[in-house]
Protein backbone atom coordinates (compact mmCIF):
# COMPACT_ATOMS: atom_id res chain seq x y z
CA UNK A 1 0.00 0.00 0.00
CA UNK A 2 1.34 3.41 -0.91
CA UNK A 3 1.33 6.22 1.69
CA UNK A 4 -1.42 8.75 1.21
CA UNK A 5 -0.54 12.35 0.48
CA UNK A 6 -1.51 13.69 3.89
CA UNK A 7 1.00 13.40 6.73
CA UNK A 8 2.31 16.61 8.24
CA UNK A 9 0.23 18.75 5.88
CA UNK A 10 -2.81 17.88 8.01
CA UNK A 11 -1.41 19.99 10.79
CA UNK A 12 -0.02 22.73 8.60
CA UNK A 13 -2.68 25.40 9.30
CA UNK A 14 -1.84 25.34 13.02
CA UNK A 15 1.90 25.32 12.40
CA UNK A 16 2.47 28.08 9.94
CA UNK A 17 -0.86 29.87 9.95
CA UNK A 18 -3.25 29.94 6.97
CA UNK A 19 -2.04 31.51 3.78
CA UNK A 20 -3.75 34.75 2.67
CA UNK A 21 -6.01 32.86 0.28
CA UNK A 22 -7.22 30.60 3.08
CA UNK A 23 -7.76 33.54 5.45
CA UNK A 24 -9.88 35.28 2.82
CA UNK A 25 -11.96 32.14 2.24
CA UNK A 26 -12.55 31.62 5.97
CA UNK A 27 -13.50 35.26 6.45
CA UNK A 28 -16.06 35.13 3.63
CA UNK A 29 -17.64 31.93 4.98
CA UNK A 30 -17.78 33.28 8.55
CA UNK A 31 -19.39 36.55 7.46
CA UNK A 32 -21.99 34.76 5.37
CA UNK A 33 -22.78 32.30 8.17
CA UNK A 34 -23.13 35.06 10.80
CA UNK A 35 -25.58 36.95 8.60
CA UNK A 36 -27.71 33.90 7.74
CA UNK A 37 -28.10 32.55 11.29
CA UNK A 38 -27.86 35.88 13.10
CA UNK A 39 -24.63 35.31 15.03
CA UNK A 40 -22.36 38.08 16.26
CA UNK A 41 -19.07 36.10 16.26
CA UNK A 42 -17.59 32.95 14.85
CA UNK A 43 -14.41 30.95 14.47
CA UNK A 44 -12.96 27.77 12.98
CA UNK A 45 -10.54 25.37 14.69
CA UNK A 46 -8.38 22.89 12.77
CA UNK A 47 -7.19 19.58 14.18
CA UNK A 48 -3.43 18.91 14.33
CA UNK A 49 -2.88 15.09 14.54
CA UNK A 50 0.79 15.54 15.50
CA UNK A 51 0.02 17.42 18.71
CA UNK A 52 -3.61 16.22 19.18
CA UNK A 53 -4.60 19.89 19.50
CA UNK A 54 -7.47 21.95 18.13
CA UNK A 55 -6.07 25.34 17.02
CA UNK A 56 -8.15 28.42 16.34
CA UNK A 57 -7.58 30.02 12.93
CA UNK A 58 -7.52 33.70 12.03
CA UNK A 59 -9.88 35.55 11.53
CA UNK A 60 -12.08 34.54 14.50
CA UNK A 61 -14.26 36.12 17.19
CA UNK A 62 -13.44 39.66 16.00
CA UNK A 63 -10.12 39.72 17.89
CA UNK A 64 -6.54 40.35 16.77
CA UNK A 65 -4.27 37.65 15.41
CA UNK A 66 -2.16 37.27 18.57
CA UNK A 67 -5.16 36.36 20.72
CA UNK A 68 -6.37 33.87 18.13
CA UNK A 69 -2.95 32.20 18.11
CA UNK A 70 -3.26 31.54 21.87
CA UNK A 71 -6.46 29.54 21.50
CA UNK A 72 -5.36 25.89 21.47
CA UNK A 73 -7.02 23.02 23.32
CA UNK A 74 -6.05 19.39 23.59
CA UNK A 75 -8.51 16.84 22.22
CA UNK A 76 -7.82 14.85 25.38
CA UNK A 77 -9.11 17.72 27.51
CA UNK A 78 -12.49 19.36 28.03
CA UNK A 79 -14.54 22.10 26.43
CA UNK A 80 -17.22 22.62 23.81
CA UNK A 81 -14.81 22.16 20.89
CA UNK A 82 -13.48 18.90 22.33
CA UNK A 83 -16.96 17.59 23.04
CA UNK A 84 -18.14 18.25 19.46
CA UNK A 85 -14.92 16.88 18.00
CA UNK A 86 -14.95 13.63 20.01
CA UNK A 87 -18.70 12.88 19.81
CA UNK A 88 -19.07 14.12 16.20
CA UNK A 89 -22.31 15.74 17.38
CA UNK A 90 -23.22 19.45 17.48
CA UNK A 91 -23.03 21.18 20.86
CA UNK A 92 -25.30 24.00 22.13
CA UNK A 93 -25.02 26.14 25.22
CA UNK A 94 -27.27 29.17 25.66
CA UNK A 95 -25.69 30.07 28.98
CA UNK A 96 -21.93 29.60 28.65
CA UNK A 97 -20.95 31.35 31.89
CA UNK A 98 -21.04 28.61 34.47
CA UNK A 99 -21.55 25.78 31.93
CA UNK A 100 -19.06 22.96 32.87
CA UNK A 101 -18.82 21.97 29.19
CA UNK A 102 -17.43 25.38 28.27
CA UNK A 103 -13.91 26.49 29.20
CA UNK A 104 -14.64 29.60 31.25
CA UNK A 105 -11.28 31.19 30.50
CA UNK A 106 -12.06 31.34 26.80
CA UNK A 107 -15.71 32.27 27.31
CA UNK A 108 -14.55 35.34 29.20
CA UNK A 109 -11.69 36.07 26.76
CA UNK A 110 -13.99 36.15 23.71
CA UNK A 111 -17.16 37.28 25.60
CA UNK A 112 -19.06 34.17 24.51
CA UNK A 113 -22.54 33.92 26.10
CA UNK A 114 -24.32 31.60 23.67
CA UNK A 115 -22.40 29.00 21.69
CA UNK A 116 -23.17 26.63 18.81
CA UNK A 117 -20.38 24.23 17.77
CA UNK A 118 -20.55 21.66 14.95
CA UNK A 119 -17.86 19.21 13.80
CA UNK A 120 -16.24 19.66 10.41
CA UNK A 121 -16.29 16.30 8.63
CA UNK A 122 -14.64 15.51 5.33
CA UNK A 123 -15.63 11.98 4.41
CA UNK A 124 -14.90 9.89 7.49
CA UNK A 125 -12.26 12.30 8.78
CA UNK A 126 -12.82 14.99 11.42
CA UNK A 127 -10.71 17.97 10.41
CA UNK A 128 -11.89 20.43 13.07
CA UNK A 129 -14.89 22.26 14.52
CA UNK A 130 -16.87 25.41 13.68
CA UNK A 131 -18.11 27.86 16.33
CA UNK A 132 -20.86 30.49 16.08
CA UNK A 133 -21.52 32.54 19.21
CA UNK A 134 -23.91 35.12 20.69
CA UNK A 135 -27.03 34.77 18.56
CA UNK A 136 -28.58 38.20 18.05
CA UNK A 137 -32.19 37.13 18.63
CA UNK A 138 -33.23 34.34 20.98
CA UNK A 139 -31.39 31.13 21.76
CA UNK A 140 -29.82 28.52 19.57
CA UNK A 141 -32.40 25.95 18.45
CA UNK A 142 -32.63 22.64 16.58
CA UNK A 143 -33.34 24.45 13.29
CA UNK A 144 -30.05 26.35 13.68
CA UNK A 145 -28.20 23.06 14.15
CA UNK A 146 -29.68 21.59 10.96
CA UNK A 147 -28.91 24.65 8.88
CA UNK A 148 -25.45 25.10 10.36
CA UNK A 149 -24.58 21.40 9.84
CA UNK A 150 -25.38 21.69 6.11
CA UNK A 151 -23.12 24.72 5.86
CA UNK A 152 -20.39 22.83 7.79
CA UNK A 153 -20.35 20.08 5.18
CA UNK A 154 -19.93 22.71 2.46
CA UNK A 155 -17.17 24.40 4.48
CA UNK A 156 -15.36 21.08 4.96
CA UNK A 157 -15.18 20.65 1.20
CA UNK A 158 -13.78 24.16 0.82
CA UNK A 159 -11.19 23.50 3.53
CA UNK A 160 -10.15 20.24 1.86
CA UNK A 161 -9.61 22.04 -1.43
CA UNK A 162 -7.50 24.76 0.21
CA UNK A 163 -5.58 22.08 2.09
CA UNK A 164 -4.67 20.34 -1.17
CA UNK A 165 -3.53 23.67 -2.53
CA UNK A 166 -1.41 24.15 0.58
CA UNK A 167 0.11 20.68 0.10
CA UNK A 168 1.17 21.56 -3.41
CA UNK A 169 2.60 24.86 -2.19
CA UNK A 170 4.48 23.09 0.59
CA UNK A 171 5.93 20.61 -1.93
CA UNK A 172 7.08 23.44 -4.11
CA UNK A 173 8.72 25.26 -1.19
CA UNK A 174 10.45 22.08 0.00
CA UNK A 175 11.69 21.29 -3.47
CA UNK A 176 12.94 24.86 -3.90
CA UNK A 177 14.71 24.75 -0.53
CA UNK A 178 16.35 21.43 -1.29
CA UNK A 179 17.44 22.60 -4.71
CA UNK A 180 19.01 25.69 -3.14
CA UNK A 181 20.87 23.47 -0.70
CA UNK A 182 22.09 21.29 -3.52
CA UNK A 183 23.13 24.20 -5.73
CA UNK A 184 24.96 25.94 -2.86
CA UNK A 185 27.01 24.32 -0.16
CA UNK A 186 24.37 21.76 0.80
CA UNK A 187 25.59 18.34 1.90
CA UNK A 188 23.86 15.14 2.96
CA UNK A 189 23.47 16.37 6.54
CA UNK A 190 21.89 19.71 5.58
CA UNK A 191 19.48 18.18 3.07
CA UNK A 192 18.46 15.50 5.59
CA UNK A 193 17.85 18.21 8.20
CA UNK A 194 15.56 20.12 5.84
CA UNK A 195 13.60 16.98 5.05
CA UNK A 196 13.31 15.94 8.70
CA UNK A 197 12.08 19.43 9.60
CA UNK A 198 9.43 19.41 6.90
CA UNK A 199 8.21 15.89 7.67
CA UNK A 200 8.61 16.25 11.44
CA UNK A 201 9.76 12.61 11.42
CA UNK A 202 13.05 10.81 12.13
CA UNK A 203 15.20 10.57 9.00
CA UNK A 204 18.40 8.61 8.29
CA UNK A 205 20.59 8.31 5.18
CA UNK A 206 22.58 5.15 4.40
CA UNK A 207 25.28 4.94 1.76
CA UNK A 208 25.64 2.11 -0.78
CA UNK A 209 27.82 0.17 1.65
CA UNK A 210 24.95 0.03 4.14
CA UNK A 211 26.60 2.46 6.57
CA UNK A 212 24.56 5.21 8.23
CA UNK A 213 25.87 8.57 7.00
CA UNK A 214 23.56 10.82 9.02
CA UNK A 215 20.49 10.68 11.22
CA UNK A 216 18.17 13.55 12.16
CA UNK A 217 15.48 13.64 14.89
CA UNK A 218 16.36 10.02 15.69
CA UNK A 219 15.58 9.29 19.38
CA UNK A 220 18.09 7.15 21.22
CA UNK A 221 15.71 4.20 21.64
CA UNK A 222 14.52 4.12 18.02
CA UNK A 223 15.99 1.18 16.09
CA UNK A 224 16.84 1.52 12.40
CA UNK A 225 16.45 -1.34 9.90
CA UNK A 226 19.50 -3.57 9.86
CA UNK A 227 22.18 -3.18 7.24
CA UNK A 228 21.38 -6.65 5.90
CA UNK A 229 17.70 -5.74 5.51
CA UNK A 230 18.60 -2.60 3.52
CA UNK A 231 20.99 -4.56 1.29
CA UNK A 232 18.30 -7.13 0.48
CA UNK A 233 15.53 -4.60 -0.17
CA UNK A 234 16.58 -3.45 -3.61
CA UNK A 235 18.86 -4.90 -6.28
CA UNK A 236 22.07 -2.91 -6.73
CA UNK A 237 20.90 -1.55 -10.06
CA UNK A 238 17.44 -0.53 -8.78
CA UNK A 239 17.14 3.14 -7.89
CA UNK A 240 13.41 3.73 -7.42
CA UNK A 241 10.42 2.42 -5.55
CA UNK A 242 9.28 3.07 -1.97
CA UNK A 243 9.42 0.05 0.34
CA UNK A 244 7.78 -0.33 3.75
CA UNK A 245 9.35 -2.39 6.55
CA UNK A 246 6.97 -3.27 9.38
CA UNK A 247 8.04 -4.04 12.96
CA UNK A 248 6.74 -7.59 12.45
CA UNK A 249 9.09 -8.07 9.49
CA UNK A 250 12.10 -6.76 11.38
CA UNK A 251 12.57 -7.74 15.00
CA UNK A 252 13.42 -4.78 17.21
CA UNK A 253 11.94 -2.14 14.90
CA UNK A 254 9.85 0.21 17.05
CA UNK A 255 7.67 1.55 14.23
CA UNK A 256 7.32 1.11 10.46
CA UNK A 257 10.11 2.41 8.24
CA UNK A 258 9.70 3.73 4.72
CA UNK A 259 12.81 3.16 2.62
CA UNK A 260 13.51 5.09 -0.58
CA UNK A 261 16.52 4.03 -2.71
CA UNK A 262 18.92 6.81 -3.65
CA UNK A 263 20.43 6.62 -7.10
CA UNK A 264 21.60 8.52 -10.16
CA UNK A 265 21.43 7.17 -13.70
CA UNK A 266 20.69 3.59 -12.60
CA UNK A 267 23.60 3.74 -10.14
CA UNK A 268 22.60 2.85 -6.58
CA UNK A 269 24.12 5.20 -4.00
CA UNK A 270 22.24 4.35 -0.82
CA UNK A 271 18.88 4.56 0.95
CA UNK A 272 16.73 7.21 2.58
CA UNK A 273 14.97 5.83 5.67
CA UNK A 274 12.00 7.58 7.30
CA UNK A 275 10.57 6.18 10.55
CA UNK A 276 6.78 6.65 10.46
CA UNK A 277 4.44 5.72 13.37
CA UNK A 278 1.36 3.66 12.52
CA UNK A 279 -0.94 6.68 12.84
CA UNK A 280 1.11 8.83 10.46
CA UNK A 281 1.50 8.89 6.70
CA UNK A 282 4.05 10.54 4.44
CA UNK A 283 4.00 12.25 1.08
CA UNK A 284 5.56 9.96 -1.54
CA UNK A 285 6.05 12.77 -4.04
CA UNK A 286 8.03 14.74 -1.47
CA UNK A 287 10.17 11.69 -0.68
CA UNK A 288 10.91 11.15 -4.35
CA UNK A 289 11.99 14.76 -4.75
CA UNK A 290 14.14 14.61 -1.62
CA UNK A 291 15.68 11.33 -2.79
CA UNK A 292 16.89 12.97 -6.02
CA UNK A 293 18.59 15.78 -4.14
CA UNK A 294 20.04 13.46 -1.50
CA UNK A 295 21.43 11.21 -4.23
CA UNK A 296 23.24 14.16 -5.83
CA UNK A 297 24.57 15.35 -2.45
CA UNK A 298 25.65 11.81 -1.54
CA UNK A 299 27.38 11.37 -4.87
CA UNK A 300 29.20 14.71 -4.58
CA UNK A 301 30.29 13.98 -1.02
CA UNK A 302 31.47 10.49 -1.95
CA UNK A 303 33.55 11.72 -4.86
CA UNK A 304 35.16 14.54 -2.89
CA UNK A 305 35.76 12.40 0.21
CA UNK A 306 37.21 9.57 -1.85
CA UNK A 307 39.67 11.87 -3.62
CA UNK A 308 40.82 13.31 -0.28
CA UNK A 309 41.04 9.92 1.41
CA UNK A 310 42.91 8.39 -1.51
CA UNK A 311 45.43 11.22 -1.36
CA UNK A 312 45.84 10.75 2.39
CA UNK A 313 46.21 6.99 2.02
CA UNK A 314 48.77 7.49 -0.74
CA UNK A 315 50.80 9.76 1.56
CA UNK A 316 50.65 7.22 4.40
CA UNK A 317 51.74 4.46 1.99
CA UNK A 318 54.73 6.55 0.95
CA UNK A 319 55.52 7.37 4.59
CA UNK A 320 55.58 3.73 5.74
CA UNK A 321 57.40 2.82 2.54
CA UNK A 322 60.18 5.31 3.28
CA UNK A 323 59.54 7.17 0.00
CA UNK A 324 58.82 10.70 1.27
CA UNK A 325 61.27 13.36 2.40
CA UNK A 326 61.39 14.64 5.95
CA UNK A 327 60.05 18.16 5.30
CA UNK A 328 57.20 16.99 3.07
CA UNK A 329 56.29 14.26 5.57
CA UNK A 330 56.09 16.73 8.47
CA UNK A 331 53.92 19.16 6.48
CA UNK A 332 51.56 16.55 5.05
CA UNK A 333 51.21 14.74 8.38
CA UNK A 334 50.58 18.04 10.16
CA UNK A 335 47.61 18.70 7.89
CA UNK A 336 46.18 15.37 9.08
CA UNK A 337 46.69 16.31 12.72
CA UNK A 338 49.68 13.99 13.13
CA UNK A 339 52.96 15.33 14.56
CA UNK A 340 55.59 12.77 13.52
CA UNK A 341 58.13 14.12 16.06
CA UNK A 342 56.12 13.46 19.23
CA UNK A 343 57.04 9.76 19.56
CA UNK A 344 54.83 6.85 18.47
CA UNK A 345 54.59 3.06 18.32
CA UNK A 346 52.73 1.25 15.56
CA UNK A 347 49.67 -1.02 15.65
CA UNK A 348 48.55 -2.60 12.34
CA UNK A 349 45.35 -4.45 11.49
CA UNK A 350 45.42 -6.43 8.22
CA UNK A 351 42.55 -8.47 6.71
CA UNK A 352 43.27 -12.20 6.68
CA UNK A 353 41.47 -12.61 3.35
CA UNK A 354 42.53 -10.24 0.59
CA UNK A 355 39.62 -8.72 -1.39
CA UNK A 356 39.27 -10.25 -4.83
CA UNK A 357 37.47 -8.17 -7.44
CA UNK A 358 37.79 -4.41 -7.73
CA UNK A 359 34.23 -3.97 -6.46
CA UNK A 360 35.00 -6.02 -3.36
CA UNK A 361 38.19 -4.02 -2.79
CA UNK A 362 36.20 -0.79 -3.01
CA UNK A 363 33.65 -2.20 -0.55
CA UNK A 364 36.31 -3.08 2.04
CA UNK A 365 38.09 0.25 1.57
CA UNK A 366 34.92 2.29 2.18
CA UNK A 367 34.00 0.18 5.18
CA UNK A 368 37.48 0.70 6.59
CA UNK A 369 36.95 4.47 6.32
CA UNK A 370 33.74 4.18 8.34
CA UNK A 371 35.42 1.89 10.89
CA UNK A 372 38.28 4.37 11.21
CA UNK A 373 35.89 7.22 12.02
CA UNK A 374 34.08 5.13 14.63
CA UNK A 375 37.36 3.99 16.18
CA UNK A 376 38.59 7.58 16.39
CA UNK A 377 35.44 8.61 18.27
CA UNK A 378 35.64 5.68 20.67
CA UNK A 379 39.33 6.23 21.41
CA UNK A 380 38.78 9.92 22.16
CA UNK A 381 37.10 8.95 25.44
CA UNK A 382 39.91 6.90 26.97
CA UNK A 383 43.00 7.04 24.73
CA UNK A 384 43.26 10.49 23.14
CA UNK A 385 47.02 10.16 22.54
CA UNK A 386 46.68 8.13 19.35
CA UNK A 387 46.02 8.60 15.62
CA UNK A 388 44.05 6.27 13.31
CA UNK A 389 44.46 6.01 9.54
CA UNK A 390 43.91 3.68 6.58
CA UNK A 391 46.68 2.50 4.28
CA UNK A 392 46.14 1.70 0.62
CA UNK A 393 46.21 -2.09 0.96
CA UNK A 394 43.12 -2.23 3.19
CA UNK A 395 45.24 -1.95 6.31
CA UNK A 396 44.29 0.07 9.37
CA UNK A 397 47.13 1.73 11.26
CA UNK A 398 46.97 3.11 14.80
CA UNK A 399 49.91 5.13 16.07
CA UNK A 400 49.97 5.35 19.86
CA UNK A 401 51.90 8.21 21.42
CA UNK A 402 54.69 7.27 23.82
CA UNK A 403 56.75 9.32 26.24
CA UNK A 404 60.42 9.46 25.16
CA UNK A 405 61.66 8.70 28.69
CA UNK A 406 59.44 5.61 29.11
CA UNK A 407 61.66 2.53 29.64
CA UNK A 408 59.17 0.21 27.91
CA UNK A 409 56.92 1.00 24.96
CA UNK A 410 53.42 0.14 26.12
CA UNK A 411 50.17 -0.17 24.16
CA UNK A 412 47.01 -0.62 26.27
CA UNK A 413 45.95 -4.26 26.14
CA UNK A 414 42.37 -3.25 25.26
CA UNK A 415 43.40 -1.37 22.11
CA UNK A 416 44.11 -4.30 19.71
CA UNK A 417 40.90 -6.04 20.73
CA UNK A 418 38.88 -2.83 20.31
CA UNK A 419 40.35 -2.45 16.81
CA UNK A 420 39.29 -6.01 15.96
CA UNK A 421 35.83 -5.44 17.43
CA UNK A 422 35.16 -2.28 15.41
CA UNK A 423 36.53 -3.84 12.20
CA UNK A 424 34.41 -6.94 12.77
CA UNK A 425 31.35 -4.70 13.06
CA UNK A 426 31.99 -2.80 9.83
CA UNK A 427 34.00 -5.15 7.63
CA UNK A 428 32.33 -8.53 7.36
CA UNK A 429 33.54 -11.64 5.58
CA UNK A 430 37.06 -11.68 6.99
CA UNK A 431 38.98 -11.59 10.24
CA UNK A 432 41.77 -9.15 10.99
CA UNK A 433 45.18 -10.00 12.38
CA UNK A 434 46.78 -7.31 14.52
CA UNK A 435 50.50 -6.65 14.94
CA UNK A 436 51.80 -4.44 17.75
CA UNK A 437 55.25 -3.04 17.09
CA UNK A 438 57.96 -1.98 19.55
CA UNK A 439 59.95 0.44 17.38
CA UNK A 440 59.86 4.01 18.78
CA UNK A 441 59.18 6.60 16.05
CA UNK A 442 60.08 10.25 16.59
CA UNK A 443 61.23 11.13 13.05
CA UNK A 444 59.56 10.52 9.65
CA UNK A 445 62.27 8.05 8.67
CA UNK A 446 61.43 5.77 11.62
CA UNK A 447 57.91 4.93 10.43
CA UNK A 448 58.98 2.67 7.56
CA UNK A 449 61.03 0.46 9.89
CA UNK A 450 58.21 0.40 12.47
CA UNK A 451 55.70 -0.57 9.79
CA UNK A 452 57.88 -3.48 8.61
CA UNK A 453 58.28 -4.64 12.21
CA UNK A 454 54.51 -4.64 12.90
CA UNK A 455 53.74 -6.32 9.58
CA UNK A 456 56.33 -9.02 10.22
CA UNK A 457 54.76 -9.57 13.64
CA UNK A 458 51.43 -10.24 11.89
CA UNK A 459 53.02 -12.67 9.40
CA UNK A 460 54.89 -14.54 12.13
CA UNK A 461 51.79 -14.58 14.37
CA UNK A 462 49.72 -16.13 11.59
CA UNK A 463 52.31 -18.91 11.14
CA UNK A 464 52.57 -19.66 14.84
CA UNK A 465 49.03 -19.03 16.13
CA UNK A 466 46.71 -18.80 13.12
CA UNK A 467 44.65 -15.95 11.73
CA UNK A 468 42.70 -13.31 13.61
CA UNK A 469 45.20 -13.10 16.46
CA UNK A 470 47.02 -10.22 18.15
CA UNK A 471 50.82 -10.55 18.02
CA UNK A 472 53.29 -8.37 19.94
CA UNK A 473 56.69 -8.04 18.32
CA UNK A 474 58.20 -7.79 21.80
CA UNK A 475 57.06 -11.35 22.55
CA UNK A 476 58.45 -13.02 19.43
CA UNK A 477 62.06 -13.15 20.60
CA UNK A 478 64.39 -15.09 18.28
CA UNK A 479 61.55 -15.75 15.84
CA UNK A 480 62.23 -12.32 14.31
CA UNK A 481 65.83 -13.33 13.60
CA UNK A 482 64.78 -16.69 12.21
CA UNK A 483 62.12 -15.06 10.03
CA UNK A 484 64.73 -12.78 8.48
CA UNK A 485 67.21 -15.64 8.19
CA UNK A 486 64.67 -17.50 6.09
CA UNK A 487 65.07 -14.92 3.34
CA UNK A 488 68.70 -15.86 2.67
CA UNK A 489 69.95 -18.25 -0.03
CA UNK A 490 72.19 -19.89 2.58
CA UNK A 491 69.14 -21.10 4.50
CA UNK A 492 67.51 -22.48 1.35
CA UNK A 493 70.70 -24.41 0.51
CA UNK A 494 71.00 -25.70 4.06
CA UNK A 495 67.31 -26.70 4.13
CA UNK A 496 67.57 -28.53 0.81
CA UNK A 497 70.45 -30.66 2.09
CA UNK A 498 68.54 -31.77 5.18
CA UNK A 499 64.77 -31.20 5.45
CA UNK A 500 64.05 -31.17 1.71
CA UNK A 501 65.43 -34.72 1.36
CA UNK A 502 63.09 -35.94 4.11
CA UNK A 503 60.10 -34.24 2.42
CA UNK A 504 60.89 -35.96 -0.87
CA UNK A 505 61.25 -39.34 0.82
CA UNK A 506 57.90 -38.95 2.67
CA UNK A 507 56.21 -37.93 -0.57
CA UNK A 508 57.47 -40.96 -2.49
CA UNK A 509 56.96 -43.59 0.21
CA UNK A 510 54.04 -42.22 2.21
CA UNK A 511 56.15 -42.26 5.34
CA UNK A 512 56.23 -39.86 8.32
CA UNK A 513 59.93 -39.22 8.81
CA UNK A 514 59.69 -35.41 8.99
CA UNK A 515 56.74 -35.53 11.40
CA UNK A 516 58.62 -38.00 13.59
CA UNK A 517 61.73 -35.80 13.60
CA UNK A 518 59.67 -32.76 14.67
CA UNK A 519 58.04 -34.68 17.51
CA UNK A 520 61.40 -36.08 18.60
CA UNK A 521 62.93 -32.60 18.81
CA UNK A 522 59.85 -31.21 20.53
CA UNK A 523 60.09 -33.83 23.31
CA UNK A 524 63.76 -33.10 23.87
CA UNK A 525 65.05 -36.27 22.21
CA UNK A 526 62.89 -38.66 24.32
CA UNK A 527 61.94 -41.66 22.15
CA UNK A 528 59.22 -42.93 24.49
CA UNK A 529 57.60 -39.47 24.72
CA UNK A 530 57.78 -39.19 20.92
CA UNK A 531 55.97 -42.51 20.55
CA UNK A 532 53.20 -41.37 22.88
CA UNK A 533 52.87 -38.07 21.04
CA UNK A 534 52.54 -39.82 17.66
CA UNK A 535 50.49 -42.76 18.99
CA UNK A 536 53.10 -45.10 17.54
CA UNK A 537 55.16 -48.03 18.84
CA UNK A 538 58.60 -47.23 20.28
CA UNK A 539 60.31 -49.53 17.77
CA UNK A 540 58.53 -47.74 14.91
CA UNK A 541 59.86 -44.41 16.16
CA UNK A 542 63.40 -45.83 16.44
CA UNK A 543 63.21 -47.17 12.88
CA UNK A 544 62.04 -43.81 11.51
CA UNK A 545 64.77 -41.90 13.35
CA UNK A 546 67.38 -44.31 11.97
CA UNK A 547 66.09 -43.64 8.44
CA UNK A 548 66.36 -39.86 9.13
CA UNK A 549 70.02 -40.27 10.10
CA UNK A 550 70.66 -42.43 7.03
CA UNK A 551 69.03 -39.99 4.54
CA UNK A 552 70.52 -36.79 5.97
CA UNK A 553 73.84 -38.17 7.06
CA UNK A 554 73.44 -36.48 10.43
CA UNK A 555 73.47 -38.28 13.79
CA UNK A 556 70.62 -37.28 16.09
CA UNK A 557 72.75 -38.09 19.10
CA UNK A 558 74.75 -34.93 18.39
CA UNK A 559 73.46 -31.84 20.22
CA UNK A 560 74.77 -29.64 17.39
CA UNK A 561 72.84 -31.60 14.74
CA UNK A 562 69.62 -31.53 16.76
CA UNK A 563 69.96 -27.73 17.21
CA UNK A 564 70.45 -27.22 13.45
CA UNK A 565 67.41 -29.38 12.69
CA UNK A 566 65.36 -27.28 15.17
CA UNK A 567 66.47 -24.04 13.52
CA UNK A 568 65.59 -25.26 10.05
CA UNK A 569 62.17 -26.59 11.09
CA UNK A 570 61.29 -23.37 12.96
CA UNK A 571 62.32 -21.19 9.99
CA UNK A 572 60.35 -23.49 7.73
CA UNK A 573 57.28 -22.97 9.91
CA UNK A 574 57.75 -19.17 9.93
CA UNK A 575 58.32 -18.87 6.20
CA UNK A 576 55.53 -21.29 5.29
Amino acid sequence: MRPRATGPEQSMPSRSGPLPLVEEALQNVLEMAKEMVGARQGGIMFYDPDSSMLSLQYPAFDVHREMVAEYKVSTNGVGAAVKAFRTREPFISNNCFGDPNVIQKYAEMYRVEKLLTVPLECGSEIIGVWHLSNKKEGDWEESDINFFSIMARRLSGLIEQTRQWQIQERRHQVWLSLMQKMAGTGDVQSVAEVLAHVLNLPVAVFDRWGLCRTRVNMPGGLTLPTEEKLKNLVRPEAVSGLVRISPAAEKGLACPAWVMPLGIARRALGHLVVMVPEDRTVDEIMLNQAALVLAVALNNEDRLAEVIERMNSDFLDRLVGGMVGRDEALIRAGRLGLDLRRGWVTVLAVPDTAPGADREMQNVWHRLQAARDVLRRELENWLPQCWVGVLGDCTMVVWVEQLPQAPVRLVPAELPWLVQQVLGRYVGGTTFSVGVGEKYCCEPGHFAEAYREAKQAIEIGRKLNGRGQVTYSSGLGANFILYEAGRSSAWRSFSERLVHRLEEYDRKHGSQLLETLEAYLETGGNVAATARLLHAHVNTVRYRLARVEEITGRSLKSTKNRFEFQLILQIRKLRG
